[in-house]
C-alpha cells in the first residue's frame, strides 16, 4: 500500500507569532529612532516621552528573545538582529540623556541672555548741558546720583566752592577753558537711580552775577532751565532726574525740585560749610 506523502511545514503558528512579534518590534524601533534622528525635540517633555518609548521597546525586545528561547528557535540571524536592535535602543537612550543635558544648559543660557538683555534695555543715556554768556565766568556742572560703588559709597556731595567730576568711569565730561558750553553725559544709567543736577558759579565774587541755561535731555524728551547765579546765590539745585524702569526698557522722569527739597539742600550745604 502506497504511503501518503506528508508535507513538512516548519513554519507553524507558534513560530509565525514569534516572527511577527519581532517584525513588529523592528517597526517600533524604526519609528522611534526616525523620530529621534530626524527631529529636534523642542523641550524636555518631548525628550522624556521619547525615552519612555525606547524603554518600552527595550522591554518588548526582551519578551521576543524569551519567546525565541521558549519556541526553541536558534536562528542566528534573528537573534543577531534583535540584539542589534537592543543596542541601538540603548544608544538612543544615551543620546537622549545627552540631549536632555544640552537642553538644560541651553535653557540656563537663554535665561542668562534674557537677564542680560533686560539689563541692557534698562541702561540708557541722558545728557545735561549748560551755556552762559558771561565773559570770565567759571561755571561748573555737577551731577550727583544715588548709585553706590562696589565699596557701598555714594558720590561725594555737591561742593559749591570747587569743580567736581563724576565718580563713574562711564560718564563723559566736555568742557572748555575759554568758556561755554559744558556737557555731562551719563552713558549707562542704572535702574531706579535718582540724579540731582547742580550748576555753580565758582568765581561769583569776581563776576557779580551770571545767567546760566541748563538743558536736560534724553531720547524722548527734555527740559530747559534758566538760573541766575551771583555772590548771594552762587549755586542752584536745578533739576531732579529719575530713571524709571519698565519691561520695555528704561525711561526718565525730569522734575523740578520742590521748595522743600531746595531748602533741605541749602541747609545741608550750609551745615557742611558751603
Amino acid at each position: 500500500m502506497r504511503r501518503k506523502s506528508r508535507e513538512i511545514n516548519i513554519f507553524n503558528l507558534s513560530m509565525m507569532d514569534v516572527i511577527s512579534g519581532a517584525m513588529g518590534a523592528f517597526l517600533i524601533i524604526m519609528i522611534v529612532l526616525a523620530r529621534y534622528y530626524n527631529s529636534d525635540p523642542g523641550n524636555k517633555e518631548n525628550v522624556e516621552a521619547i525615552k519612555a518609548e525606547l524603554q518600552s521597546v527595550q522591554a518588548r525586545l526582551k519578551e521576543i528573545e524569551s519567546s525565541f528561547r521558549r519556541a526553541g528557535i536558534e536562528s542566528s540571524d534573528i537573534t543577531r538582529a534583535v540584539s542589534e536592535a537592543g543596542r541601538e535602543v540603548k544608544k538612543a537612550e544615551s543620546d537622549l540623556d545627552k540631549l536632555r543635558e544640552q537642553l538644560d544648559q541651553a535653557e540656563q543660557e537663554i535665561e542668562r541672555l534674557k537677564e542680560q538683555q533686560k539689563s541692557l534695555l534698562q541702561r540708557r543715556a541722558f545728557a545735561v548741558s549748560v551755556n552762559w554768556a558771561c565773559p570770565g565766568a567759571d561755571i561748573d556742572l555737577y551731577l550727583w546720583d544715588t548709585q553706590k560703588g562696589v565699596d557701598g559709597s555714594l558720590p561725594e556731595p555737591m561742593d559749591p566752592r570747587r569743580e567736581q567730576n563724576s565718580k563713574w568711569a562711564g560718564d563723559l565730561r566736555a568742557e572748555w577753558d575759554d568758556g561755554p558750553p559744558e556737557m555731562w553725559i551719563v552713558t549707562s544709567s542704572v535702574a531706579q537711580t535718582q540724579y540731582k543736577v547742580y550748576v555753580k558759579l565758582l568765581n561769583a565774587d569776581a563776576i557779580g552775577s551770571c545767567q546760566v541755561v541748563t538743558n536736560v535731555l534724553h531720547a524722548k524728551s527734555g527740559r530747559r532751565y534758566v538760573s541766575t547765579l551771583s555772590a548771594a546765590n552762587p549755586w542752584q539745585y536745578v533739576s531732579r532726574v529719575v530713571q524709571t524702569t519698565t519691561d520695555d526698557g528704561a525711561d526718565f522722569t525730569i522734575e523740578d525740585p520742590s521748595a522743600a527739597d531746595v531748602a533741605a539742600e541749602k541747609s545741608a550745604i550750609n551745615t557742611a560749610g558751603g
